[in-house]
């Protein structure tokens, strides 16, 4: 505790009289002159006496208090005693940027200005915290123990998290057990009724309840976030005073994806810096995360779950209706519209189901896959609830919460038959009825006349389309103001601020498509100023169609508005909003795409490719797209789905057809990129892409973008185990780029041939070509070669001659770091593992492959080959867990993967299994030694042999076999007028 001079002055009282009240709860003692001096009192006494006895003196900085004559006297006097005999008196506290003078700015300060409270509040206190030693010893910066899923959790012994930073606090959210809400739920209307529901939420989150986990399902409309904001912010706590937080996340957020709701939920948790779990995979995510709510009971909150799941990930999802969604066939491989689109994501549920003693509540329009059995009941840990409409009282109360008079039984009736007494639709009737011009608020009139609810004709209409057939009357009795602001909103994948907003309306005068019309209703609308925009917001508000959140000052649509709106807009009318839409975000600073490390920090570009995909603009949303946008979520952040679902926006008519683009390029481009993007989730689906894009390429002679298709076509046939095919292919794409005379197509022709060569062991042409690749520059398109990828090459083949040191991995790290080249990254994570393993360094081998392990992860993918390397690597480094069990639940993906397990199932003394995979690996290389390394195929045979198994007889199929396909003449005959062409001049 301190006893602390707060300096100010008197424009700053507000941010002296927080400060102070801040100071009171971290335990100290605050001295302000106008809290404890009364009328009369002697100012000058009372400064003297509580600056001399004071601990420290706080100074609220800003550019008033250094211009202030009092403050700078009691400023340079705490200076001059913490320079002479007082070290620390002095404490700095900025609360707007300014310059501070020359002999204070050397002094540790705190700047509170840009933050929220929240924030603010966390700072301040780290900020007095005395500085310390770690509380636990800090190992050598390369000797970390490995972030795998068998370390202990904090609490129970040492953490990897004790070695990513010794920052205490994380700045952007409040301290448990406060809310934290990333966002801030948005409402439309006041909360009503609801007893039941709101019961049985509490009655779940009783320690004594069985299930961690509690379904809401429902469709859009039916309260389902309105309902657990209520509960969490307003009976949770009373329900159960021992949660050790609340935290709660909402997936309609752009950039919302599990791994993101990972990192905020921990950074909430463990109070630290959000950054440091970026770091983290999905996979040791989870296993933090899981193992800080099996600590304490925690309350987490996801909202609009949905949009993980497969029926909901679109580039127009935030327009997408639930009639939709909900039938139509997934294009890529008939997937399960309620899987989630990242495996990791289910995994990670279906562990949160099992995360007592904390209670995890989610709402979403579908129930996840992974949380049903096969007779469709919840999995054991999983409560699930249907969230009917409202109960007709507290639908008519609501109804009359909007001004709404008339006859009782008739009102409830009415929402009952008509919309099922759902909140939203009854908030937006609400608004029809108020805005009644014959007789504003009179229900009787209304629903009576042609004009009014007579005019509605909803007797014949399902539930669904008659909520529908509502919304669109409201949206229609909006003025055009109205009308054109909701449609705006509609075509935003997110919540907005006024400012955006603002931008937005005032741009739209320019934002007309050259060379079309302009809508003449259009032409004479004035632009719009401040005062009119915030009218027209506020009586969206008061109809029930628009959300705005008083703490985040942004608004949103309801997803079910949003949907209805977006489906009734004229394409001028989306043609002149989109424009005024992409004007804007395209002209926002943003750090190059190259940079991108989040989601979020592509935002904008993912708004801009959307908004010209629903103008029906595909020319300028592939240039948009294409390049660095696409490079930067297919290499950079292994965003593979949503990627996959941009490139899908290109094709209005399914995959099946053509994509909507007029120069062969283009077509050519979308089709390659879907192509390599679907090819981990579909390889039929892939296979007919590439070889789309191949004859495009062809008829249009584009020579790199022939060899670029045939060699994705030839890797998505080996995946395909058609290896006869991929090695007839591998070679045409060879022999095309030695004649092609492209020095870029030559460049990634040698460096393939070199890694074929390190496979095969022939060292002496790996040597050659590698002396060659070393003149040739790293300088090409970002799309065919990134950084790191050559020097990744080296690595490997240096470690099968074992020959492999530090600096040769430290280089390619660096480049492929610096170039964004995640998949590279990846790939010397296993090669660093393989490294150590050889080096006999078990706990740094598991370390390397639990990171390529959550890379893989990442991109919605698995590595069998690495879960075998890291269960064998913990055994080496002596940790006692069921291995066996694990290994079992392996599945055998691949040669190297059949090799892993041959290995593993040796160690663990199953020689019958160990047998069984050398022999596969062995029959395979033999018979296709292209596709396997000859240190793997020696690795086999040597396990065959330490085993006393025989060698099994060599594949009697010859690899000439394979089908021709239609287009290989084309190519060969392609070559040929190559090679027989002169060489360009110059």
């Amino acid at each position: 505790m301190a006893d602390i001079f707060v300096s100010y002055t008197s424009k700053d009282r507000d941010w002296a009289f927080w400060i102070g009240q801040e100071l009171e709860k971290l335990g100290h003692i605050p001295r302000l002159h106008e809290w404890e001096i009364s009328a009369g009192g002697d100012i000058s006494q009372w400064m003297e006496e509580r600056h001399h006895s004071a601990d420290h003196v706080l100074c609220v900085v800003s550019a008033a208090y250094l211009n202030a004559p009092y403050s700078s006297w009691e400023r340079r006097a705490a200076h001059w005693a913490a320079t002479t005999a007082r070290p620390g008196f002095l404490i700095p506290i900025f609360v707007e940027p300014c310059e501070p003078p020359t002999l204070l700015a050397p002094l540790k300060r705190c700047d509170l200005h840009g933050l929220g409270e929240a924030a603010a509040r966390s700072k301040l206190a780290s900020f007095l915290t005395p500085a310390s030693k770690p509380p636990r010893p800090i190992p050598f910066p390369r000797e970390q123990q490995p972030a795998t899923n068998h370390y202990a959790f904090p609490g129970t012994g040492p953490s990897v998290l004790d070695a990513l930073g010794n920052d205490a606090r994380n700045l952007n959210l409040p301290r448990p057990p406060l809310l934290a809400a990333v966002p801030r739920y948005l409402g439309s209307h006041d909360f009503v009724g609801r007893e039941s529901e709101l019961q049985t939420l509490s009655d779940w989150c009783a320690a004594a309840d069985p299930n961690p986990m509690l379904l809401l399902e429902a469709i859009g409309g039916s309260g389902k976030s309105m309902l657990t904001w209520e509960w969490t912010t307003k009976h949770a706590q009373t329900a159960r005073p021992d949660w050790a937080g609340l935290f709660w996340y909402s997936f309609y957020e752009k950039g919302a994806v599990m791994a993101d709701f990972c990192c905020q939920a921990l950074a909430y948790i463990t109070q630290r810096p959000i950054g440091e779990f970026r770091k983290l995979g999905p996979t040791t995510l989870s296993e933090y995360l899981v193992g800080e709510l099996q600590q304490r009971p925690w309350l987490l909150v996801l909202d609009g779950l949905e949009r993980i799941l497969v029926a909901y990930h679109r580039h127009d999802a935030a327009q997408a209706p639930d009639s939709d969604v909900g039938s139509e066939v997934d294009q890529l491989a008939h997937r399960d519209p309620s899987a989630a689109i990242r495996p990791e994501d289910g995994e990670l549920l279906r562990r949160l189901a099992a995360a007592a003693p904390s209670k995890v509540l989610v709402s979403s329009r579908l129930t996840p896959r992974i949380l049903i059995n096969s007779s469709h009941m919840a999995v054991p840990g999983v409560r699930r609830e249907i969230l009917p409409g409202l109960r007709p009282v507290d639908a008519e109360a609501l109804f009359r919460r909007c001004g709404v008079t008339g006859n009782s039984r008739e009102i409830r009736a009415y929402l009952q038959h008509n919309c099922d007494c759902h909140p939203l639709v009854v908030g937006v009737l609400a608004g029809l009825v108020s805005d009644y011009p014959y007789d504003r608020g009179n229900f009787d009139h209304w629903v009576r006349d042609y004009n009014g609810g007579m005019a509605l004709k909803l007797g014949e209409l399902g539930l669904v389309k008659r909520q529908n057939h509502i919304l669109l009357a409201a949206i229609d009795a909006l003025d055009s103001n109205g009308r054109r602001l909701l449609h705006l909103l509609s075509i935003l994948q997110g919540a907005v601020d006024f400012r955006t907003l603002e931008a937005l309306s005032q741009a739209r005068d320019d934002a007309n498509p050259v060379g079309q019309p302009k809508d003449a209703e259009i032409i004479v609308q004035p632009r719009p100023n401040s005062r009119d925009l915030n009218t027209t917001l506020r009586d969206l508000e008061k109809r029930g169609l628009l959300q705005y959140d008083t703490t985040e000052k942004r608004y949103d649509l309801h997803p079910v508005v949003r949907s209805v709106a977006a489906g009734r807009i004229e394409k001028q009318e989306t043609d002149w909003l989109g424009q005024g839409i992409v004007d804007y975000f395209t002209s926002r600073q943003h750090d190059p795409w190259v940079n991108a490390d989040t989601l979020e920090e592509v935002a904008d570009g993912i708004q801009v490719v959307s908004t010209f995909l629903r103008m029906r603009r595909y020319s300028e949303g592939f240039y948009a797209l294409q390049g660095d946008l696409a490079n930067a979520l297919y290499f950079n952040l292994g965003a593979i789905a949503e990627l996959i679902a941009l490139a899908e926006g290109f094709f209005p008519d399914g995959l099946d057809r053509d994509p909507s683009l007029n120069e062969p390029e283009e077509r050519w481009y979308i089709t390659n990129l879907a192509a390599a993007s679907i090819s981990p989730i579909s390889q039929e689906r892939a296979q007919d892409l590439f070889e789309r894009a191949i004859r495009l390429s062809l008829e249009k002679r584009m020579i790199n973008c022939v060899y670029v298709s045939i060699y994705g076509f030839a890797n998505a046939l080996a995946d395909g185990c058609r290896m006869a095919d991929s090695l007839r292919l591998r070679s045409l794409s060879l022999h095309l780029a030695k004649v092609s005379r492209d020095p870029e197509l030559v460049f990634i022709s040698k460096l393939r041939e070199y890694a074929s060569s390190v496979l095969g062991s022939d060292w002496a042409l790996a040597d050659a070509l590698w002396t060659e690749i070393e003149t040739l520059g790293r300088d090409w398109t970002p799309g065919n070669y990134r950084p790191g990828d050559a020097e990744g090459a080296r690595a490997r083949d240096l470690l099968y001659r074992g020959k492999l040191t530090e600096e040769a991995i430290l280089r390619a790290e660096e480049l492929a770091k610096r170039g964004g080249n995640r998949r590279m990254v990846n790939s010397l994570h296993e090669i660093r593992g393989e490294w150590h393993l050889t080096r006999k360094e078990p706990r740094c081998a598991a370390e390397h492959f639990s990171r390529a392990l959550a890379m893989y992860k990442e991109n919605g993918l698995g590595s069998s080959y690495c879960e075998a390397r890291l269960i064998l690597a913990r055994i080496l480094a002596g940790e006692e867990f069921d291995a066996t069990n694990q290994a079992n639940e392996i599945e055998t993906t691949s040669v190297r993967c059949s090799l892993a397990m041959a290995e593993l199932w040796q160690v663990l003394g199953e020689e019958k299994r160990a047998i069984e995979d050398a022999a596969a690996v062995y029959s395979f290389g033999k018979k296709w030694d292209a596709y396997v390394a000859r240190c793997h195929l020696d690795a086999a045979e040597e396990i065959l042999r330490t085993l006393g198994a025989e060698l099994p007889p060599l594949p009697e199929q010859s690899r000439a076999q394979g089908q021709m396909l239609p287009w290989e003449a084309d190519v060969s005959s392609l070559i040929d007028q190559l090679r027989s062409e002169p060489p360009t001049a110059g």
